[in-house]
């Protein structure tokens, strides 16, 4: 199937005379050409896998998981809430470990949630980012 802008044609059909038209404009148009982009890019999606709650919990192991993209992958872990954090072997790693701030029963809701984002780059320079909350349970 061709795209074809006007009434003009050009087919051939079995038991039938050829017949023929002339179609000057038969070139994608720029909204076929974003379409096409549309249906194939590669945009990277990515997910945190990890406890996301526990007891008395001193640390925790986050993974990233990436689908989609193209690799390599650069990755950027940081937290907004607890500047502190300290990721391990370090932040720009596909899997971090993090020693968690110490909560206890007198802390609010809000205090016990440590927010964790994950931001991912693929090698085309499309990005991904991600949020995990590790909740603290005294």
């Amino acid at each position: 199937m061709s795209m074809n802008y006007n009434h003009r044609v050009h087919g051939y059909h079995p038991g039938v005379a050829s017949t023929s038209f002339s179609e000057p404009d038969c070139s994608p148009h720029p909204f076929d050409v974003m379409a096409i982009y549309a249906l194939y890019q590669r945009v990277p999606r990515a997910s945190i896998s990890g406890p996301s709650s526990g007891r008395e919990l001193t640390n925790v192991r986050l993974t990233a998981d990436v689908s989609a993209g193209v690799s390599p992958y650069a990755y950027k872990w940081s937290s907004p809430k607890w500047s502190g954090l300290v990721f391990s072997p370090n932040d720009t790693s596909s899997s971090v470990s993090i020693y968690l701030p110490d909560v206890d029963a007198s802390d609010s809701v809000d205090q016990r949630g440590v927010p964790i984002l994950l931001h991912v780059t693929d090698a085309d320079g499309s990005t991904a980012q991600v949020e995990h909350v590790v909740t603290v349970n005294p």
